[in-house]
């Protein structure tokens, strides 16, 4: 970037504040002292040209008040005192319009048109002002009447467009004086542009040029400003000292290519208007020598031309280049923010950028690194082959890691090596090619990994070691229950036998407890029988095939018809339920627990149960499960400190002597959890139970 970009980016983005506020800046002295020092020729020149009288040789008063009227402008601009700037665009404008109406009599008495009967029109009178003169001061008014009125922050182009073209006007004056170049300060038959003139002129163009050149509005480094303020006068004079066949209007080419120096590229078209005041006042100097009018005119049009057309290509290539620059401080922000290290190589392994991540990751400092080769950064045997690598690249073209993501070793600064993932791919470029790397530290990332992997292994040993110890609780519960029943028959059978046999031997007391015994040897008995058969559920097979739920539904009401008419319960299906693949066994099992209880532990008159189907329903966690069956009564319902004890192998919340054994809820989940559902419920004490389950995994 060059360094006027540098310094503008330094400054910040937005300027709120106008000419007046930068009135105490002490940078704009030499700005005041100018204006002060105009005020101060000026004034001397009028009192001089008022005491020599119209037929003396002191300067014009018309120049001399307007060139006043200026110089006090430039000092109102640069004060802060209430209604300072109104004043100083007042005066400015004053000034410009009695300049405009100067330079509208020159080109009518040069170009032979007749004059109105106004003394102020006529060029030859003492008190009319010079044409060159005249552009100047009106040049300068109507920039200096638009930085006062225009809020905000001074326009740069603005004040380059007044001080280039009052600064070049006057220096180009000041120079024919002192060289003795009557041709360059004198045209025609008006009144020559004095060297007082001149020097003023010159004044109040350099105060705007020093306000251009305030930090705020940094537009370029100090050379390019000079180079300006010399190329402009140096052309016209040049323009203005050659014999008129010479074509010297295409001397400003070279002013106008001086554009590309300023960070804004509209410069270029205010150098081109600049151009082409000046050729302007060269085809007015000379229009008295030409032969062919016409011709000349042309050739002066072809010139302004020809100036707004390099303005126009220095404003495209300035565009792009200042694309190119937000593409690359783009690209710089994103490597510095990125959280991956990043850094850009050429083809020959050369590293030209290093983000902030990359220093934090291999240890080195930004300015270490850049220069030198990329192997610096890695371990053995990616050092040796690098090099390998990027010429086999080169000559065949062929992309081994190119456009990949793999895993490799870096090298830090003290030496440790660490696992990282690399990624390259190939920066677009017409010249040189360039790399770029997307490096992440897997570090910690294998840590995790490592510990991962002996989490699981832990985790898969206990999966094991519960695994077998439940298949050892089936087992056990298998063989106990199994190898029970024999007992408990030989216990039920002999007292039978007893209570038969000796019935006339024993008392009333003794035939009870006979009784008793052969109760508690039925009830142990089908205690036994269901715990077989909930080992036997987790021991066997589901026989798992589509299945009607609706018809197996009607199938177990069927079979509890007179279990509930006893009841006085019933049994609605309040949706359509669907075909499911399931163990359909199991499933009316589920079903019939399910209505048993309902209509078992209910204390209305009128017990009804509802079964249906929901699309989806969140369980006691809050997760959201879907094809949900239910089980709905108005009985008792079920305080919720209990909602996990009922489905405990023989638990029951109430004594009851039904000949239920508390294992039926047991084996409800057991079926519900083989088809890799779940079963929760909800209940209200008093008002009822829904019972909710799924048969199959979500």
């Amino acid at each position: 970037m060059r360094k006027g970009g540098a310094e503008r980016a330094a400054q910040p983005a937005t300027l709120s504040c106008g000419l007046a506020d930068l009135a105490d800046d002490p940078r704009l002295a030499w700005a005041r002292l100018a204006g002060f020092a105009v005020l101060a020729v000026a004034g001397i020149s009028i009192l001089v040209g008022v005491i020599s009288g119209p037929d003396g040789s002191g300067i014009p008063p018309v120049a001399g008040f307007c060139l006043l009227l200026c110089g006090l402008s430039v000092v109102c601009s640069l004060s802060r005192w209430q209604g300072a700037m109104n004043t100083a665009a007042s005066l400015a404008l004053i000034a410009a319009l009695i300049a405009g109406v100067q330079m509208a009599g020159h080109l009518l008495a040069v170009h032979g048109e007749p004059l109105p009967e106004w003394e102020i029109l006529e060029p030859t009178t003492l008190r009319a002002m010079s044409l060159d003169t005249s552009v100047g001061i009106l040049v300068f008014g109507v920039t200096q009447a638009l930085l006062c009125l225009l809020k905000g922050r001074p326009n740069a182009l603005v004040l380059l467009t007044g001080g280039l073209v009052a600064s070049g006007i006057g220096l180009s004056a000041v120079v024919g004086h002192l060289s003795g170049l009557e041709a360059i300060y004198q045209w025609h038959d008006a009144p020559p542009m004095t060297l007082d003139n001149a020097f003023c002129l010159w004044l109040l163009g350099a105060s705007q040029l020093a306000l251009a050149r305030h930090p705020l509005l940094q537009q370029s480094a100090r050379l390019p400003y000079i180079v300006a303020a010399l190329a402009t006068p140096a052309g016209l004079i040049f323009d203005l000292a050659t014999p008129p066949y010479v074509g010297a209007s295409f001397i400003y080419i070279p002013f106008v290519l001086s554009a590309v120096w300023f960070v804004d590229r509209r410069t270029a078209f205010a150098f081109a208007i600049v151009c082409s005041i000046f050729t302007f006042l060269g085809y007015e100097a000379k229009v008295q020598h030409l032969d062919s009018e016409q011709q000349r005119l042309v050739g002066r049009l072809l010139a302004i031309g020809t100036d707004f057309f390099v303005a126009a290509l220095i404003y495209v290539y300035k565009r792009a280049i200042e694309q190119n620059e937000r593409v690359t401080r783009r690209f710089d922000t994103l490597m510095d923010n990125a959280p991956d290290a990043v850094m850009t190589i050429d083809s020959g392994g050369i590293i030209r950028q290093f983000n902030a991540a990359a220093e934090r990751l291999f240890g080195y400092g930004r300015a270490e690194v850049i220069g030198s080769n990329v192997k610096l950064l890695m371990p053995e045997p990616y050092h040796s082959a690098h090099d390998g690598y990027l010429s086999h690249h080169a000559e065949t073209g062929e992309k081994r890691i190119i456009g990949t993501i793999r895993e490799v070793n870096g090298k830090r600064r003290d030496g440790t090596t660490f696992p990282l993932d690399l990624s390259i791919s190939e920066l677009p470029s017409s010249g040189d090619k360039e790399f770029v790397g997307v490096l992440r530290d897997l570090s910690a990332r294998k840590r995790q990994e490592e510990n991962l992997r002996q989490t699981l292994g832990r985790l898969a040993a206990y999966t094991a070691d519960l695994e077998r110890s439940n298949q050892e609780l089936d087992d056990f519960a298998y063989i106990a229950s199994h190898d029970l029943k024999e007992p408990l028959r030989g216990i039920h059978n002999h007292s039978r036998f007893l209570l038969e046999d000796y019935e006339d031997r024993l008392d009333q007391d003794g035939k009870r407890r006979l009784d008793r015994l052969v109760h508690l040897s039925q009830r142990m008995e089908k205690l036994v029988n269901d715990l077989l058969y909930f080992s036997r559920i987790g021991r066997t097979e589901l026989s798992i095939v589509p299945t009607d739920l609706a018809a197996v539904l009607r199938d177990v009401v069927g079979t509890l018809d007179q279990f509930l008419e006893e009841r006085h319960a019933t049994v609605a299906i309040v949706d359509d339920l669907p075909l499911v693949t399931c163990d359909s066994v199991r499933v009316a099992e589920v079903f019939r627990n399910l209505i048993v209880n309902a209509a078992k532990y209910n204390d209305k008159p009128q017990r009804w149960i509802e079964i249906g189907r929901l699309a989806g329903h969140p369980d006691e966690t809050g997760r959201q499960r879907t094809s949900v069956y239910f089980v709905r009564d108005n009985g008792k319902g079920i305080a919720s400190e209990f909602h996990e004890d009922i489905f405990r192998m023989f638990k029951r919340l109430e004594r009851s002597d039904d000949g239920g054994t508390g294992s039926g809820l047991t084996i409800v989940r057991k079926i519900v959890q083989r088809h890799g559902g779940h079963i929760w419920l909800e209940s209200e004490p008093g008002k009822g139970t829904t019972f909710f389950f799924t048969l199959a995994p979500e």
